[in-house]
């Protein structure tokens, strides 16, 4: 027996290592440090930071252009100049120079209407790069809780085996007992420590399983995977939501069908864009300029001017090989894409809804039907131990209530934690994690 109670205490040796490092965590501070720490939503964040750049007038054609503009050269060269009179000019090493400076403005006052619908493509991208951050800080929240959950799930079955622990060394002892007096056979007490040794094993084994489990809730969390921490013991459901509130507020807040909302306007502004091509395209221009050359010989010795421009161009492209006839064509098929996007996600959010809440009035009915059934499982195993103390009843009785009670307290944490998984499928489909 000293060698089953060192493996027992082994096991809550490994469980609790290292405990004086280990703090307590909730489900709310778990999503709290994968929010800030968490790298897909960083780079969902960098993502919708980029949209939000773009999103300009400038971008989407508004605004004016201003450039100055500047050149100058310089040059030596040999010089011969014979004129109608006969006079013939001849120097070298002749230098001469050359600056020339401007400011051009420019500003396109018509377009077609593109700029407009450019800008609104550019706002739709801009709350598409909004709603993908939202739709990954939901998806974010949701794997960090069922993690974290499923380490409480994994918590809670070492408990129950660490409880059932106490049942097996008592069965082991009588039966030991039992033997050494003769009044049972050597299989009763044989059969007694196999089943005790199965669920010391087991139970050893469910510690390495947990640290494994909080491993993979720390890189949802952006942590190395060795930080120590602890859960809470408990898993607590709602069971009081209606179908009917969840599809509202689903239809109403799910930013995934948002998401596909907006690409779908995105896409509708992009054929407006390519039609403004069918229009012609006016600019205003004007600008400064400044012309200086000299030179030390030939006809202008000096030749300088400044002053004003300003007019206007227009260009209307009327073919240019049908290539305008089928973008126009392209984004019409792009934007029934769109259209046909988004119909698909509407028609998944419903099935989604209808499946999860499927699954959660199933899980909680299931929960509550074990959490009743525990009761029973728990005291047939404590009538089965008197009877067996006291030779009314059978090891083989005693191994069946002990078998039905593990059983149970399995089925007990599994309905629970498929509760807690419904629900929290629920409040992501309707956008509770992200306001």
């Amino acid at each position: 027996m000293n060698s089953m109670k060192n493996v027992f205490w082994l096991g809550i040796w490994l469980l609790s290592f290292p405990a004086y490092a280990q703090e307590l965590m909730t489900p709310e501070q778990a999503v709290e440090i994968a929010l800030k720490n968490n790298y897909s939503i960083l780079i969902s964040k960098s993502q919708a930071d980029f949209a939000r750049n773009n999103y300009t007038l400038g971008n989407a054609g508004f605004l004016p252009t201003l450039n100055l503009n500047a050149a100058g050269s310089t040059s030596d060269n040999s010089f011969k100049q014979t004129l109608s009179s006969g006079v013939i000019t001849e120097r070298n090493s002749v230098n001469s120079n050359s600056l020339t400076a401007s400011a051009l403005f420019s500003w396109t006052i018509f377009d077609g209407f593109r700029m407009f619908a450019t800008y609104d493509r550019l706002q739709a991208l801009n709350e598409m790069g909004e709603l993908a951050l939202k739709v990954q800080v939901e998806n974010t929240v949701s794997s960090v809780l069922l993690s974290y959950y499923d380490v409480v799930r994994l918590k809670q079955e070492w408990r129950a085996n660490e409880n059932s622990l106490k049942l097996y060394q008592d069965r082991a002892l009588i039966a030991e007992n039992k033997f050494k007096l003769g009044l049972t056979a050597k299989v009763d007490y044989l059969q007694a420590k196999v089943d005790l040794n199965a669920l010391q094993s087991t139970t050893i084994r469910q510690v390495a399983t947990i640290a494994n489990s909080k491993a993979t809730l720390n890189i949802l969390l952006g942590r190395t995977s060795d930080v120590p921490f602890d859960v809470i013991d408990t898993i607590i459901v709602d069971p009081t939501v209606s179908f009917e509130e969840i599809r509202s507020a689903a239809e109403r807040g799910n930013n995934l069908l948002k998401y596909n909302q907006q690409n779908q306007f995105a896409f509708k502004k992009s054929v407006q864009e390519v039609n403004g091509s069918l229009y012609p395209r006016i600019t205003l221009n004007a600008g400064y300029n400044y012309s200086r050359s000299e030179s030390e010989a030939g006809l202008l010795a000096l030749n300088r001017s400044t002053g004003p421009t300003m007019g206007f161009t227009a260009t209307w492209n009327l073919f240019n090989g049908r290539i305008l006839n089928s973008q126009i064509r392209n984004a019409h098929v792009q934007m029934a894409i769109a259209d046909a996007q988004y119909e698909q996600s509407r028609l998944e959010l419903q099935s989604s809804i209808f499946q999860s809440w499927n699954n959660a009035k199933l899980a909680f009915d299931i929960l509550e039907l074990e959490e009743a059934n525990i009761l029973l499982a728990k005291e047939n195993v404590t009538i089965s131990m008197e009877r067996y103390k006291i030779g009314n009843g059978t090891s083989i009785e005693l191994q069946e209530a002990q078998r039905s009670l593990d059983a149970a307290q399995i089925r007990l944490v599994a309905a629970r934690y498929e509760a807690i998984q419904a629900e929290i499928e629920l409040k992501r489909l309707k956008g509770e994690y992200v306001k």
